[in-house]
């Protein structure tokens, strides 16, 4: 049996209703049991941090499988994951984004995995879908902070923030609406691709603005990048692509599609 250990936070949502699509036997769970169970552990490291009796529960747990959802860039941050691993020993190790792969050294190697499959095709992306959708606003989906605030006073009118939205019924209802959509890291500097935004949009039909990511995720079509000085020209640009450029690049992404039953089998061959 597979478990996912998810009770903090509804980021995920998406992600684990892509396994169940395919796999309905993984459960998500909000408790931990001592049982023979495989755990895939998707908490955010502050909150290990934060609850000293989540961190009791944790070592309870036989067989482990660790997925990193944040990026790991600071210092203190790759520092807190070693030590981790090295006392819980986990099955195995897989995170959202290429970059994380190599920001700690750890005896287990991390690998990439996001399940991609028809569950995540929300719309039918079609021409007249795409004359349908508004396009003179870019929207970002996710909580603002510090850094990200900056985008408001650059992009002005043009930029809306729709913050609290995780359910497939929630996106649908997004990616009928709009066409552009916008993507900031949590912080500068930072080159993680984050998969959990990104990939529902391009995969039905969005056009995704991103500042730079790591040079393995260049692959995905219809994202473009750009730096914060030049976003609002950017934007102007982008829009100007026609809806035939934008389907083919669609097209393509069609294509991509990890098997979710290998990423289960390789679970559960450990």
């Amino acid at each position: 049996m597979i478990k996912i250990y998810n009770p903090f936070t509804e980021n995920h949502r998406l992600f684990i209703e892509t396994l169940q699509s395919e796999c309905p036997s993984i459960m998500q769970v909000d408790s931990i049991e001592e049982d023979d169970a495989v755990y895939i552990i998707m908490i955010n490291h502050l909150f290990i941090i934060e609850y000293e009796n989540i961190k009791k529960e944790l070592f309870k747990i036989k067989n482990k499988i660790l997925y990193i959802t944040e990026p790991v860039e600071l210092l203190m941050e790759k520092q807190y994951y070693r030590k981790l691993i090295q006392l819980w020993k986990p099955l195995k190790i897989f995170t959202y984004c290429s970059e994380n792969c190599k920001k700690i050294n750890s005896f287990i190697p991390i690998q990439y995995f996001y399940p991609i499959n028809q569950y995540l095709h929300f719309v039918e992306f079609n021409e007249r879908l795409f004359q349908d959708r508004e396009k003179d606003k870019i929207v970002f989906i996710g909580k603002m902070n510090t850094y990200r605030n900056a985008y408001k006073q650059l992009l002005g009118d043009d930029l809306i923030i729709i913050e609290d939205k995780y359910t497939k019924e929630e996106w649908t209802r997004i990616l009928y609406k709009y066409q552009y959509f916008l993507n900031i890291h949590r912080r500068p500097n930072s080159k993680c691709f984050e998969t959990f935004r990104c990939l529902p949009l391009l995969l039905n039909g969005a056009v995704i603005i991103s500042e730079e990511v790591n040079d393995i995720e260049f692959k995905y079509r219809n994202i473009y990048f750009s730096n914060k000085e030049d976003i609002q020209n950017d934007f102007q640009e982008i829009k100007k692509k026609s809806f035939q450029e934008i389907y083919n690049n669609y097209h393509q992404l069609q294509k991509i599609e990890y098997n979710t039953k290998d990423f289960i089998s390789i679970i559960q061959n450990n």
